[in-house]
């Protein structure tokens, strides 16, 4: 008499792995938003101003580039193909994918989060205006040089979030084997 082999849905592990892919993309979509809203306000200090930098000036060269085109979107998209690049290698490695899927989108958000504080306590010494400064000198309303280390802060937290992540992928396709 021939066997036969009861075959378990897979239907819960699919959905499963399709809620972490949402959870994820959602993750992507936020940390888009989050990134646009820091290149807005970091990078392009003088987009509603009236007073700017000279033409030739570095710092109105770097505002200019970031306040449209593809300089407006540069910081978001990297961040997002450098992300998805990880996970994709990620995925093709390892057999826990809702697993893998749900640990990007809490590490995606989770170092969003922590970046937030962070950001508005640099924010308050950063955007303190000097005193020797007159609401005519474009200097008044934003400077490099008094922004940098929150461009520093977020840039490091950045490649610390992918250190991570690519730890962790490498981590899970070794514990597989």
């Amino acid at each position: 008499m021939p066997t036969t082999t009861v075959r378990q849905s897979q239907w819960p592990q699919r959905i499963t792995i399709v809620a972490a892919i949402g959870l994820l993309i959602v993750s992507w979509f936020f940390a888009y938003i989050w990134l646009m809203a820091l290149t807005e306000g970091v990078l392009v200090p003088w987009d509603t101003t009236t007073i700017r930098p000279p033409h030739g000036n570095w710092q109105r060269t770097v505002n200019d580039f970031f306040e449209a085109g593809i300089g407006a979107y540069l910081p978001s998209l990297t961040f997002l193909v450098v992300n998805a690049a990880l996970f994709t290698w990620g995925a093709r490695r390892a057999k826990r994918i809702a697993w893998l899927a749900t640990a990007f989108a809490l590490t995606n958000v989770g170092a969003f989060v922590l970046l937030l504080p962070l950001s508005l306590a640099l924010q308050s010494f950063v955007h303190a205006t000097p005193p020797q400064l007159r609401p005519d000198d474009w200097r008044y309303l934003g400077d490099f040089a008094r922004t940098w280390p929150l461009v520093v802060v977020g840039i490091a937290m950045v490649v610390a979030l992918f250190a991570g992540q690519a730890l962790m992928v490498r981590r899970m396709s070794a514990d597989q084997r």
